[in-house]
């Protein structure tokens, strides 16, 4: 498998796009898609094609594209209906998961904030009660009381 061949499919799948009218020309997909509008003449002239990073964007936003037939030549250009819903809800069930523990985390972190914060005020409390002598003689300096 050949950089050069993902950039093919990839003109394929731009081809397919037009040709059932989702888009109405190749700049309108990749300025949909946030990327150069060169990349495609550039990938058919052989240039500099397409970056991993690109790939993955159109992936992204095309839940319907098989990646397997995109990144290596296997299988049908188009997901059948049933293994994009499959994916899409594993998907989500992979989002969910993750956001439940990013605000089990967050939970976390705001407890440990509150009981930082607590320990400020109490360490404020002690600088008032034993004034500035401590503070000097934790300088090192040689004030006298």
């Amino acid at each position: 498998m050949e950089k050069s061949d993902i950039d093919k499919r990839v003109i394929k799948w731009v081809e397919y796009l037009i040709a059932n009218k989702v888009f109405k020309s190749e700049a309108q997909y990749l300025r949909h898609l946030k990327l150069g509008v060169s990349k495609l003449s550039d990938a058919k002239k052989g240039k500099a094609g397409f970056k991993a990073s690109d790939i993955g964007i159109i992936l992204m936003n095309n839940p319907q594209l098989n990646a397997n037939w995109l990144m290596a030549g296997r299988g049908e250009m188009l997901l059948s209906e049933s293994t994009t819903i499959s994916n899409n809800e594993s998907l989500t069930s992979h989002i969910k998961e993750e956001n439940k523990e990013l605000k089990e985390k967050n939970e976390f972190l705001n407890r440990e904030i509150g009981r930082l914060e607590g320990q400020i005020i109490e360490l404020k409390k002690r600088v008032q009660e034993e004034g500035p002598v401590i503070c000097a003689a934790a300088s090192g300096s040689d004030l006298q009381e």
